[in-house]
């Protein structure tokens, strides 16, 4: 991985967690199994650089977006069992 994929995926963080939305829209589509979009003007207006480099670089940009998500549905899925009073490493569920 280059040092400009690193800062990508650092930037791509950054837009996730902080974009206001992203998270429940993430949530509505892991409840509801509907597919989750993503605008890219939304992205440019946030990171024209990040926009160019996931536009140039599809398969890269898939790839880290992927990396994300399943971090981001991993841990929404540990607070909905732990809501549900199951206890979960990873999104998978444990023994007590």
């Amino acid at each position: 991985m280059s040092a400009n994929d690193i800062l990508m995926e650092e930037k791509l963080n950054l837009f996730m967690n902080r974009t206001e939305g992203f998270k429940d829209s993430l949530q509505a589509a892991i409840e509801n199994k509907v597919r989750f979009n993503l605008n890219l003007d939304t992205l440019r207006s946030y990171d024209p650089e990040l926009c160019d480099y996931i536009i140039k670089n599809p398969s890269k940009g898939i790839s880290l977006f992927e990396k994300k998500l399943n971090q981001m549905k991993s841990e929404l899925d540990d607070k909905l069992n732990l809501k549900a009073g199951m206890k979960t490493l990873g999104g998978f569920p444990v023994k007590s």
